[in-house]
């Protein structure tokens, strides 16, 4: 069945509240897919990510202003000598969420971080955990 839209097929893309329908727009909005929406089945791999994913936002809010505020001039440099056009700029937070997500267990704790990856912005970077930036700052306050 044919079907002529009265606006671009692209501002249907995305959930709808139209009895929980998914519309997708493909070959260059000419082709416009409809089906209902299926929730995603919840597996171990879920739980895990999620126990990670609360360990790091506690551990994230205990943390000191002075590390957090290097690691936010350690984003700027680096988004500013590794920013790549199609991409968003990475915040602090990012590049927290980045380095204690791609560890292999859940940090529960700020010593236990610190344990794990080092003190300050500069022990992640020489354990290369982050890239190197060319700078003259020392980014040494602690956690």
């Amino acid at each position: 069945m044919k079907v002529t839209f009265f606006r671009n097929i692209k501002t249907l893309s995305g959930k709808c509240n139209l009895g929980q329908m998914v519309f997708g727009a493909f070959k260059n909005a000419t082709i416009c897919i409809a089906r209902n929406y299926v929730y995603p089945k919840l597996t171990e791999q879920n739980e895990i990510q999620a126990e990670k994913m609360r360990a790091a936002v506690n551990v994230w809010s205990i943390l000191s202003e002075n590390f957090v505020k290097d690691l936010t001039d350690y984003a700027h440099l680096y988004n500013f000598q590794h920013h790549e056009p199609d991409k968003l700029n990475l915040s602090a937070y990012n590049i927290f969420l980045k380095v204690v997500l791609g560890l292999q267990t859940p940090i529960a704790s700020k010593e236990q971080l610190s344990s794990t990856l080092g003190d300050s912005v500069n022990d992640w970077i020489s354990a290369s955990h982050l890239p190197s930036v060319a700078t003259n700052k020392s980014f040494n306050n602690v956690m």
